[in-house]
């Protein structure tokens, strides 16, 4: 929490030929516009790391305390949607590490 404000962050993972700049043109506003998102500081997005074939993205935005958690879930929806219906591939699902078959 900074100055009673709570970060919302979405972590989701993306191809990673997909341009950091067409996710921020898609989803920056989508932010923005949802009304328990602080305008200040301003949303952003951001690489947070390189994975194979992919990129995992944060997607961050400032709240009030109360609503942190609703918002999140809010985000999480409205990111995913925005990304599937401008063809990004992914969201991908994080997979779990396959344990080795014993012989």
């Amino acid at each position: 929490t900074v100055e009673n404000r709570v970060l919302v962050e979405v972590l989701m993972e993306v191809n990673s030929l997909t341009s950091i700049d067409e996710l921020r043109t898609l989803t920056v506003p989508l932010m923005a516009g949802n009304p328990a998102v602080l305008s200040d500081p301003a949303p952003s997005v951001g690489i947070v790391a390189m994975v194979p074939g992919g990129m995992t993205v944060a997607f961050r935005a400032y709240t009030m305390p109360a609503d942190g958690v609703p918002t999140y879930g809010t985000l999480i929806e409205q990111i995913q949607r925005e990304l599937l219906r401008n063809n990004i591939q992914g969201p991908f699902k994080k997979k779990k590490p396959e344990r080795e078959k014993k012989a």
